[in-house]
């Protein structure tokens, strides 16, 4: 409960967004988490995902960063949104290229 608390609650609470839960369509399954963060050691606003490893590679990260992108910005005002990924996370690295 902290962790919700201190986190994704608190994000809501102070900037308006922060990180949602992310599920299947058909089933309402859990599978991750995506959304829009400020970290303090960032200017701006950043992407942030996290989903479960047997739902990568199956475009569900793509879908839901597109649409935290798309709707996080206008309903924020944002004019910019970073994202950052170590270097050697190649599919992160794939999909923030897009």
């Amino acid at each position: 409960m902290n962790y919700l608390s201190n986190g994704p609650i608190s994000s809501y609470q102070t900037y308006q967004f922060g990180l949602s839960l992310v599920s299947l369509k058909e089933t309402n399954t859990p599978i991750g988490m995506c959304g829009l963060l400020k970290r303090a050691e960032l200017k701006y606003p950043d992407l942030g995902y996290a989903f479960l490893p047997e739902f990568w590679g199956k475009g569900y990260a793509n879908e839901a960063a597109d649409s935290v992108i798309k709707k996080g910005m206008t309903a924020n005002a944002l004019k910019t949104v970073l994202a950052v990924t170590s270097p050697d996370n190649l599919s992160s690295m794939r999909l923030l290229e897009k």
